[in-house]
């Protein structure tokens, strides 16, 4: 097996950008999540007096992790690095990414690129010129929202340059036009730790697939408990929920 090249970790030689969950890849078609687009990631709506910080942290992380399946991808681009922009207020109000973190989440931290600007405008340019640069393998974007016409120059962008756009946005507001797949994402219980009880385990998170251009779905959306596997660079149905999905697939319902 080809050996990641983010961390040094194996990976698996899967030729395209999935998450590594049959049920979840299933809903995404053949062709996996679309290189040259726009994925926006969204924060699940919380009751009022939620800590939105951990529920913002859990949506960049889902939205890392999705940055780090790019990267096992075997091709050219994959090995390079990844650009991270958001404006420095936002980066005040939730922090910055920390080191040991990344790698522990598969992701060596020489390879992410943080640009943090004055303005939401500048946050959409540095994200535009980066994903024309042709020198990245994925482009992630924080903001609180995006309008019509700025989402529609990303989703071009990113189709005539071939290069993947993921976007974190405000969970409050409008989603975006264009976008490729559109995911809402919450935190759940870490797994237990396989050494020590008292430990976070692998990050868990309640994943709500909204959109999928290539395979329209139904006005139900398809919800999955998942779990971030460090090892194997892949997400995996947070145990328990395994064989319910599994039942779920072959009776053709949606993943509750």
């Amino acid at each position: 097996m080809p050996t990641n090249p983010l961390s040094g970790k194996i990976a698996g030689p899967g030729l395209t950008w999935q998450l590594g969950v049959a049920e979840v890849d299933g809903l995404l078609g053949p062709e996996g999540l679309e290189i040259g687009g726009v994925h926006e990631i969204k924060p699940a709506l919380q009751e009022q007096g939620t800590d939105w910080a951990a529920t913002w942290a859990t949506a960049f992380i889902f939205s890392l992790a999705l940055a780090i399946r790019r990267c096992a991808m075997p091709d050219g681009r994959a090995c390079r690095p990844i650009l991270c922009c958001r404006p420095a207020a936002m980066a005040s109000e939730f922090g910055g990414p920390y080191g040991p973190g990344l790698r522990a989440l598969g992701l060596d931290p020489k390879r992410l690129i943080i640009v943090e600007t004055k303005t939401a405008a500048d946050t959409l340019w540095a994200i535009e010129e980066g994903l024309k640069s042709r020198g990245l393998a994925l482009v992630l974007g924080v903001l609180g929202e995006i309008e019509l016409t700025p989402a529609r120059r990303l989703a071009l962008a990113a189709s005539a340059y071939c290069a993947p756009c993921v976007l974190l946005t405000h969970p409050r507001t409008e989603t975006m036009a264009a976008t490729a797949t559109r995911w809402r994402v919450g935190p759940l219980p870490s797994g237990p730790h396989p050494f020590d009880p008292h430990a976070p385990g692998a990050p868990r998170f309640t994943v709500d697939l909204e959109r999928c251009r290539a395979q329209p779905l139904s006005a139900e959306t398809a919800s999955f408990s998942l779990e971030w596997c460090d090892e194997a660079l892949c997400f995996r149905l947070a145990p328990g929920v395994a064989d319910r999905a599994d039942a779920a697939r072959r009776s053709g319902r949606r993943t509750r």
